[in-house]
Parts: structure tokens; sequence; C-alpha cells
């Protein structure tokens, strides 16, 4: 099988369907077997694949590991493997797979129309600066006029459009080549490190790393594994390098004494509560209860945060578009109305 045939709207229509079929009952081939009418005719042959590789001893996760199946579906099918709850792994899986799929296509239809507008702005913008622009200094010059202070502020604020403009475009020539060649040879925690510092992106990866943390955690500790051995079960996976540094600084640092939720609040890539959770759950005696309850907790707050964030896109670049019209309007208007009273 080809990698990345499955592409993320089929991944969570399939992780989907096994996941409601697991919930009437069927044994995993079962419901794996009888996705196969609903998926299109290319990929039945993966399917009959991955039910192969189950027969013959294979783990669910090494069978659509081989179908090229997400990363982030692969680790949740890994600890799934160690806690034993696989309609858990498939139903959260699925749900987040959807969740991206629907931010991605909301996105896009914000920014579709917005950014078609800033395109022909900048346009406009340009053919003012460079054709309209530089005859109103002329005409200016020839009838011995001094420029109003308006006009050159206009001209200013053109070059700065200009300047961020080129900006913009020439970012990615060296961003790209400083992910690839740079950014991806740090470890990861050093990666993590810097990016938790970016303003915004920083908070959002906070929130996930302690959704993810925690809702591991819960259902390692559910499955009967003490703190020190779901921390283990973190260490020996490779799909996620980053969770895997993390367990084992964990790990170390309990050996040396020091207690989980102290480890925590030292970390600066998980949110200040989790520490605070896990100190109560683990005085309380039900840190797998309360692990879960704040996992749910921060799916519905990443939610609230992307309605925040799509909320405040599109009337900022529609406030934007605006500047930049009264801009144009007044850089060729005013100077028209500034000669008329000279003359």
């Amino acid at each position: 099988m080809k990698k990345g045939k499955w592409k993320k709207k089929l991944q969570a229509q399939f992780l989907k369907k096994v996941s409601d079929l697991l919930d009437e009952g069927y044994s995993l081939n079962d419901a794996i077997s009888f996705t196969m009418i609903h998926v299109p005719h290319n990929l039945k042959e993966d399917l009959r694949e991955c039910v192969q590789r189950l027969t013959e001893g294979n783990s669910i996760r090494t069978a659509l590991e081989k179908n090229g199946f997400h990363q982030y579906v692969l680790s949740y099918l890994y600890f799934a493997e160690q806690h034993g709850d696989i309609k858990f792994a498939f139903k959260e899986s699925s749900a987040m797979l959807e969740k991206q799929l629907l931010h991605i296509e909301k996105a896009k239809q914000i920014l579709r129309y917005p950014i078609f507008l800033i395109m022909m702005m900048v346009f406009i913008l340009y053919t003012a600066q460079t054709v309209i622009a530089p005859q109103f200094v002329k005409m200016y010059e020839s009838m011995n006029l001094t420029t109003s202070f308006f006009l050159f502020l206009l001209l200013s604020m053109f070059d700065l459009l200009k300047t961020i403009f080129l900006i913009t475009i020439l970012s990615p020539f060296f961003i790209i080549p400083y992910y690839h060649f740079v950014f991806r040879k740090y470890p990861p925690t050093k990666q993590q490190n810097i990016l938790v510092r970016i303003p915004i992106i920083g908070k959002g990866l906070k929130i996930y790393h302690s959704y993810y943390f925690s809702s591991q955690m819960s259902y390692l500790l559910k499955g009967g594994l003490s703190i020190f051995e779901s921390l283990t079960v973190f260490c020996e996976q490779n799909l996620m390098p980053f969770y895997q540094e993390e367990a084992r600084f964990f790990m170390t640092e309990l050996k040396k004494g020091e207690r989980l939720d102290e480890i925590l609040a030292k970390r600066p890539f998980f949110e200040a509560e989790l520490s605070a959770i896990v100190h109560h759950g683990q005085a309380s005696g039900k840190l797998d209860r309360e692990l879960f309850t704040y996992s749910q907790m921060l799916i519905d707050r990443i939610e609230q945060k992307t309605v925040k964030v799509f909320s405040y896109v599109q009337p900022l670049i529609f406030l934007i578009i605006g500047i930049l019209v009264l801009a144009v309007y007044l850089s060729i208007m005013l100077p028209m109305y500034q000669m008329m009273e000279k003359i």
C-alpha cells in the first residue's frame, strides 16, 4: 500500500464508522470488513490487507500505519493498546480529525474573499504609488507648490505598506529553509520551547499539550497503571518524540523525589492549572477521573478559542481593506483640492 492514499477526511470517516460499529458490538475485524462497503473502490484492497495483518497478529496501529494514517491517530491507537480501550481511541481520534477539517474549511471560507480583496487593493496601491503619486509630485514642483504634510504622510504610508508586502512575500523563502535545515534538527523539547514563546500560537500549543497529556494519562491510570508505569508507556513510543522526551524528564525527576504536580509546574509547555489538577487528583485518589474531566474541558476551550479567533479575523481584514481604500481615495483627491486652492 502506498502511503498517503488516505486523506484526512477519509481517515476521519473510517475511524468514526469503526467506532460506531464497535459500540454496536462488532469485533474489530468485522467492523473494518464492514466499512469496505463505504470506502472508495481503490481503498478496499487497503482494508483487506489491514484485516489480514490483524489476523496475522499485528496490532491495529501497525496495520493502519502501513496505510499512511495520520501520526496523531496512530499515537492514540498506541496508547489504547496499553490501556485496552480501542473504542475510545477510534472515537477520540476521529472527533479530533473532524474538528481539524472543520476549522480548516472554515478558515478557507473566511479568508477566501478578503484575500482576493487585499490582492486587488495591493495592485491599486501599487498603481497609485508608481503612477499617480509621482504625477502629483511633478505638478507640485512645476507650480512651485510645497508638498502638503498629508500627502507626504500618505506617500510614507505607501512606502511602509510596500515594505510590509515585500517582507510578507519574501519571508517564506527564509522560513522554509530555516525549518527544514535548522529547526527540524533541534531536539523536540527545544522546538517546542521556541514555539510556545510565539504569541497566540504558544498559548494554543500549551492547551493542546495539556489536553493530550491529561487525556492519555487518564486512560493509562484508569487501566490500572501507576504514574511511573504510565510515563514509561510514553517513553516507549516514538510517534510523538516531544512527549517521549518529557516523560523521560518526568521519570528522572520522580526518581529524585519530586512530585508530578511540582514537575509540571516548572515546565513551560503546559497550562499552569494542569499542575493544580494533578495535585488535587493525587490528594483525592481520583487522578484518572480528574485528568479526564480536565481534558474534556480543554477540548471545549480549544473550540471556543478557535471560534473566537475566526470571529476577529474577517472583521480585522475588512478594516484593513477599508483603511487602504480610504488611503487611495485621499491620495488622489487631496492633492487635487490643494492645487485648486492655490490657483
